[in-house]
């Protein structure tokens, strides 16, 4: 996906405008695998991708999972504050979904970063500031956003 991204990053530069990334992580995730096992832990990455990837379709962005338990977004044509307001809401409803497992129901919380595209980003800036961003928003205690 990251070719997808500097592919995409051509045309940001091109287009300018406010293109974003946002990177969401999957809080506590570990703890899911942990508890609830393995394949409980599958079902929620996939749930979880479902609801992103539908969202991202709404403003022509796309979704792919960065790693782990970590996903990214991209929004080529950029993010309006209604964008983000639907995406926090969409994320909210992520979290009230109820997981069923063997060992007991859970469910998800996410923390994520969102970053907006510079001029003279390259793709590992972008990423890199994304990566910042949701980190902090870790550190504010989870289920956060920064921007």
């Amino acid at each position: 996906k990251r070719a997808g991204i500097s592919r995409s990053g051509c045309t940001w530069r091109i287009a300018g405008g406010r293109a974003a990334v946002v990177l969401l992580d999957i809080d506590g995730f570990k703890q899911i695998n942990d508890t609830y096992g393995h394949i409980a832990g599958d079902d929620a990455l996939q749930y979880f991708a479902s609801k992103m990837r539908s969202f991202s379709r709404s403003f022509d962005g796309w979704v792919g999972r960065f790693g782990g338990d970590e996903f990214v977004l991209c929004a080529p044509k950029g993010l309006s504050e209604g964008d983000l307001e639907r995406l926090f809401a969409e994320i909210d409803a992520i979290e009230r979904h109820a997981f069923q497992a063997e060992a007991g129901s859970f469910s998800l919380a996410a923390s994520c970063g969102v970053c907006f595209v510079r001029p003279d980003d390259t793709v590992r800036s972008l990423l890199d500031r994304a990566d910042v961003a949701m980190y902090r928003a870790k550190e504010s205690g989870r289920r956060w956003v920064e921007r």
